[in-house]
């Protein structure tokens, strides 16, 4: 015999020994604790916050739940598509060469830019280092 359905929202199945599952069980005990008598008010702002938020994922949850179950849909129905034109194409034959928009394929990376023009010194680092090497010349020329 299978597990009995929860009473209260018939969808999943209710806890051992118990008539209702344990969402609505939880959602039951959570509105008799947000009904009863908060000693700190601060605590009960952060019970708020946490129920607030703790719906706002369930609902996110249900969103993406949805979408998945339509996209699944949509993926047998185009897999019907797929299976009616695979009958009619051989499996040997690739079928990007029968289609006329069919396009090259794309460079695995990018071309690498051509290196650019050796940086510029400013003028007075020029004149600085015509300064040194000058005077470089003179102390060889007081050696020899």
């Amino acid at each position: 015999m299978p597990p009995p359905q929860c009473a209260k929202c018939r969808q999943c199945t209710a806890g051992e020994g118990d008539l209702w599952c344990l969402a609505c069980t939880a959602w039951e005990a959570l509105g008799r604790e947000l009904c009863g008598n908060w000693d700190l008010p601060g605590v009960r702002i952060i019970a708020n916050d946490l129920v607030v938020n703790t719906t706002r994922q369930v609902r996110s949850l249900r969103s993406v739940g949805a979408g998945l179950s339509a996209s699944v849909e949509r993926a047998d129905l185009a897999g019907l598509g797929r299976a009616r034109s695979a009958a009619s194409h051989p499996r040997d034959a690739p079928r990007h060469l029968d289609r006329e928009d069919h396009r090259d394929e794309l460079p695995r990376r990018r071309p690498t830019p051509p290196p650019g023009p050796p940086p510029k010194r400013p003028k007075e680092e020029r004149a600085d280092t015509e300064e040194e090497e000058s005077d470089e010349g003179e102390e060889e020329e007081e050696a020899t």
